[in-house]
Formats: structure tokens, sequence, C-alpha cells
């Protein structure tokens, strides 16, 4: 049974969650179409971040350009960051309605994170900053294509899913590729290492503080090589970057800068202290990452999976409609039904209990907590007849997920 392997699967550290599940039981039918109508907005967003601070770093994951929480770490040269006043980019409505068409956004399954990629071949690459998909083994792309003009229209429903590939901390860069190769975006044009030098034009496009699609331009500042660069003392980068003038913000991370024919030669990456100092890694970096991964040098993540359940997909859910993601639900039977979830109760961040769709006729029979603080959900609760009372009880003590004996329960 699928759902045994789905429950021992899911090892997740527990949020100490020592109430009973009749304290909470959600009346809510899985397969409900107001479900399927969550709208992410950035209100949704940063206020999932601000429940999930416990054990995400926003300047690591969602603000992936904060200045605040970056340190510059290169060597030898005082930035010049006054004095300099852009040029009008030749041809830029044309570039842009040409580019944009590469460009995707992405958001983490649990709305915690949110970055800019773009499409580097028909097969449905993107690539993008490893800090954007950090922590994630999948992400929802929306390309330009779907007509969203405004992070209100976001719907899980219509994104696209892409897998994680490989990754390369060091570099920040991280590479995805669509589960379906069906309406692939066209792909991006890559510059050569040379078709970049300082004082050129450059263009960025991205969804800097969830303004999506937005377009940013300036000019070449500096070309650094082997530049060192932090988000926390724990994280080292280092990587050819290109230093630049072209505004860049919360949400450009991971998107394409452009020369001014419309070529990608870097990917957005970080910004430091001060006006005008942004980054971006340099597109040998990134040309040799993709080489890389498509020739064998890095582990492909999206194929060291041990279970059936690691192919799971699932969809946040705002059960109580505040604009706060505090559910995820799946189809744990891949029947196209949804059966499963996943329940945050007090909105905190940390996953409280998980509830069973056991026969699919839209009421919830099982109700699985974990009660020890330790890892895994171990004590299962039995709702047979659906009437917010519960009738047995059992608990996994070998962690096969499922418990070996039930009793009746006594409260």
């Amino acid at each position: 049974m699928r759902i045994l392997i789905l429950v021992l699967s899911l090892i997740i550290v527990g949020s100490g969650y020592s109430q009973r599940a009749e304290h909470y039981l959600p009346n809510v039918n899985l397969n409900d179409k107001k479900l399927s109508q969550t709208k992410y907005n950035a209100s949704t967003i940063h206020s999932s971040l601000d429940h999930s601070s416990s054990k995400l770093n926003p300047a690591k994951v969602f603000y992936a350009n904060s200045s605040k929480s970056i340190q510059n770490r290169s060597l030898g040269y005082d930035p010049v960051t006054s004095g300099i006043k852009t040029r009008q980019l030749t041809g830029a409505s044309h570039l842009y309605k040409r580019c944009v068409q590469s460009v995707v956004l992405l958001v983490s399954i649990d709305a915690t994170s949110l970055g800019s990629g773009s499409i580097v071949d028909s097969d449905g690459y993107i690539i993008t900053n490893w800090h954007v998909v950090e922590g994630n083994d999948q992400m929802l792309v929306w390309p330009h294509s779907k007509g969203l003009s405004q992070l209100t229209d976001l719907d899980p429903e219509s994104a696209l899913l892409a897998n994680v590939v490989a990754i390369d901390p060091s570099r920040d860069l991280a590479l995805l590729k669509l589960k379906s190769k069906e309406k692939i975006p066209p792909k991006i044009v890559f510059g050569s290492p040379k078709s970049i030098s300082i004082a050129d034009d450059v263009f960025a496009i991205g969804h800097p503080e969830g303004y999506i699609w937005s377009f940013t331009y300036g000019v070449v500042s500096q070309l650094r090589s082997k530049f060192s660069w932090a988000y926390e003392k724990n994280d080292k980068f280092k990587a050819d970057v290109i230093q630049t003038q072209t505004p860049s913000n919360p949400g450009n991370s991971g998107g394409p800068l452009f020369n001014g024919m419309g070529q990608l030669v870097g990917i957005n990456s970080f910004s430091s202290e001060g006006q005008g100092l942004n980054f971006a890694v340099h597109v040998e970096e990134v040309t040799n990452f993709i080489s890389g991964v498509k020739s064998g040098k890095y582990r492909d993540l999206s194929k060291n999976k041990s279970t059936d359940s690691d192919k799971i997909e699932w969809l946040p859910m705002d059960l109580d409609e505040n604009g706060i993601i505090d559910g995820y639900r799946t189809d744990s039977q891949d029947d196209g039904y949804y059966d499963f979830a996943k329940i945050d109760g007090d909105e905190d961040g940390e996953i409280d209990f998980m509830i069973f769709d056991a026969d699919h006729d839209g009421g919830i029979e099982i109700y699985i907590f974990d009660e020890d603080g330790k890892e895994g959900f171990e004590h299962f609760y039995f709702d047979h007849d659906q009437d917010g009372n519960f009738d047995e009880h059992g608990v996994d003590k070998d962690g096969d997920g499922w418990p070996e004996s039930t009793a009746p329960y006594k409260g």
C-alpha cells in the first residue's frame, strides 16, 4: 500500500506538537475546488517566510540579493559606485519582448522561496542560483507565456514542475529540468566569454520584490576574477563575476544578465552594501557548469530517489484563507484523487500532523501525529465514521509506517 511507504518516508523532525488531533480536526475535503484556487501573492510568500524563520533563512533563500546579509569578501580593490550615469539602451523594447520569453519565475512548493531562471535548451533545462533552490527537490515554474502580470495571479494549478538536477554551491549555481516537455519556452541565447567588457550596456529581467517580469538596465562596472562573497559565515562562494550598476533586488536572483545584443552574459546572484554594487556569475562559469552536468561531472539529483514517495507532488493549501500556507496535499495513490495532506495547524512553518482520506469519500479517517518530538510520525488516530470523535488509536513502534496494533480510543 503506497500510503505506508509515504508515511514511512516522511521523516520530518517533529515540532513537539503534543495536542491530540481532536483539538484540531480539520473539516476539509482534499478535493474541494476551492483548494485548487489558492493564489500566491506577495503577502502570502512574505508571511510564509515570517512563519518559517526558525528553519529558513530569508537572506539565503528568498531575499536572494539582501544587501544587509552579504559580506563582500573581494580583495584589493575599491569599487567605484558614484558618478556613473547609465546610457539609453538601444532597442530596449525589442530586446525585452524577445528575451523575456526565455525567462521563468521560480517559486518553491512551500512558497518560501522566489527567484528567477532561464530556459537554456529545448530539453527544458533551467539555470538559476543555488540559494534560490536550496533545500528543495522541485520548484514551481511559470514561463512568461502563462500571461501572468502580477504575483496575485499565481495559481499552483497552472504552474509547471521542475526537478532540481544539479547544484554547485561553491559558484551559487543550480540546474533544473522541467518534468514535461510540452510547450517548453524558447531557449535563451548565450553570449561568449568575450562578449562582455567593462562599460558595456547590460540589462536584467526578473522578479524584484515580487514585481514579475521587470526590466532594469545599467553598465558593466568591472569584471572580477575568482571573486569571493558570502551570505553568512558558513556560506562561502567563489567565482568569476560581473560587477554591474544594473539594479538588482530580492527576486532577481537566478535571473539572466544580458548584453546589448540580448545574449546571456551572467546570472544575477547578489548585491553588496553601497549604491550600484550588483554582481552576476560570469557566463563562462555558467556554461562550464551546464557542460559539467550534461557530461556527468555532477551527480544527477533527480535520479537519486529511493522510493516512489519521492516522486510525489505536493500542492500548497490555505485552509483558513488568511493568506498563509498551512497545508500541502497530494495524490498518494496516483489515481487522480487528493487523499493525503500534511497540516501546519498553527502556521509556524512546521508540520504538526498528517491526514488521510483512506476511502476517497471526501472525509478524513486517519490522523497521524508526532507526539514524542523525535523523527517520524508514529501515533495513528482513526475516525472511522467521521463524526469528529476518534474510534481507535495505534502506535507505529518499529517505524514501518503503520501501527502494529490498534485499540479503542479512550481519550
